[in-house]
């Protein structure tokens, strides 16, 4: 039998992300020089997880990270508020 997965959103934030079309898109609201992030709300446990990330523009970014985290960790910076 095939488990359905849930849809992934985003929900916790850095202060300068803006969360569109019920967190399915994340788009930076100002620019900055600071490392800002975005979380998604599901947690994975075991077995297989196929993601699909849509990137649309970087604009004055000249890179972007995309990575795994323990559950319950959101990223530290004295310039990075998390919010809902």
């Amino acid at each position: 039998m095939a488990e359905i997965l849930p849809s992934e959103k985003f929900n916790l934030h850095s202060a300068a992300v803006a969360l569109r079309e019920g967190g399915k898109i994340a788009c930076k609201r100002v620019s900055s020089s600071r490392h800002d992030y975005v979380l998604g709300e599901n947690v994975y446990q075991h077995g297989i997880v196929n993601l699909k990330l849509k990137l649309k523009s970087l604009k004055d970014d000249k890179y972007m990270f995309v990575g795994i985290l323990e559950e319950d960790v959101i990223p530290v910076s004295p310039t990075n508020k998390a919010s809902s």
